[in-house]
């Protein structure tokens, strides 16, 4: 058996001295760091109500206060896996939460073969995740 690992071993080495210049001339050759678009939303939230969710005074500006029960519906953040996207906010709760759903984007539950993203509060902690079955 030590034999074998050891052969193993052996051959592995001259994989991967083989695949060293490869690496390093892909490594060379991959593009900067991808280029972000502008701004894609800015959310207000002067005079904002949606069931019984209300505008408050925010952080900057008015904030929403939600209910627990009323969601609210935005027509962005359908990105593709591949590109890449940042998230900013403000909140704050009065309490820790067993489990809360801050903001997701999905089609299905992930259990579900969905994709897309979310951001929890668990337990008092939160908790992001990029979904892709």
């Amino acid at each position: 058996m030590e034999e074998k690992i050891s052969q193993a071993e052996k051959q592995l080495a001259v994989v991967a001295a083989g695949r060293s210049e490869a690496f390093d001339a892909w490594l060379q050759a991959r593009p900067d760091k991808p280029e972000i678009p502008g701004q894609v939303a800015h959310l207000h939230f002067e005079d904002f109500k949606s069931g019984a969710n209300q505008s408050v005074p925010g952080k900057v500006n008015k904030g929403v206060k939600l209910s627990g029960d009323d969601g609210i519906g935005l027509k962005v953040g359908n990105f593709p896996r591949y590109h890449p996207f940042s998230v900013s906010l403000w909140m704050n709760t009065p309490d820790i939460k067993e489990r809360a759903v801050i903001f997701h984007r999905s089609r299905a539950w992930t259990d579900s073969a969905s994709r897309g993203y979310q951001l929890l509060m668990e337990k008092g902690h939160l908790s992001a995740s990029l979904i892709h079955f």
